[in-house]
């Protein structure tokens, strides 16, 4: 699947390219994203905020329709907060911290435009350049607390360097040629393929999309 996105992806790229009509979009703004799956990492989790930014070349097919290509900077990750009991009612560790990573992505897609309305869906494969956790660990002994435990750094496991896959469907709405929008992203990294492991990122994304080039009037 990997290599199919990265051909469509170099296939599309040079035809826009020989296109005179093309428009060139920057977008950026935040991931609200949640992390689930993996069985080395079930505490409760919330949502993260965290940037993107990308760059998009948009080719149109006709008045309502266009194809897309694009390249993305993304952090996603959890917080995650977690009681877990030590025997006594009121003795227990405290587990929160968050977890992040930092992402290099290729989405594909097509936008739809109906008047102000501003549809689009992608397909994107991605790698990861960097994660980074922190964790704080507090031990409590009859209702108080006795210990801290600070860890933070670099996450080292070697499945998270797993290609990402992902998709995103969005809705946004234009104001003259720049679009405000809203997307829903769902993507996931195989952990494990003998035992069906994986991780996955549930990411609501709010926007700004920037038209950098006037579009061509027909």
């Amino acid at each position: 699947m990997k290599k199919s996105i990265w051909i469509i992806s170099f296939i599309l790229l040079a035809n826009i390219c020989n296109c005179q009509e093309i428009i060139l979009r920057t977008s950026t703004g935040i991931n609200l994203s949640k992390q689930t799956g993996d069985d080395s990492f079930k505490k409760t989790n919330s949502f993260l905020m965290a940037p993107f930014l990308s760059f998009e070349v948009d080719k149109p097919l006709n008045n309502y329709f266009s194809i897309n290509l694009g390249l993305e900077y993304s952090v996603k990750g959890t917080n995650y907060d977690e009681i877990t009991p030590l025997g006594n009612i009121d003795s227990y560790i405290h587990y929160f911290g968050y977890r992040k990573f930092h992402y290099l992505i290729v989405p594909i897609g097509v936008n739809c435009n109906v008047k102000n309305l501003f549809l689009t869906y992608k397909l994107y494969t991605g790698k990861k350049m960097v994660g980074y956790a922190q964790s704080l660990a507090e031990t409590f002994e009859n209702g108080e607390s006795v210990s801290q435990t600070i860890s933070s750094g670099k996450i080292f496991k070697s499945a998270y360097d797993n290609p990402l896959f992902g998709h995103e469907i969005g809705i946004g709405y234009k104001i003259n040629n720049d679009v405000i929008k809203i997307s829903y992203i769902k993507d996931l990294i195989t952990i494990d393929n003998l035992n069906s492991t994986f991780m996955y990122h549930s990411c609501i994304r709010l926007s700004y999309c920037l038209t950098l080039n006037k579009p061509n009037s027909n």
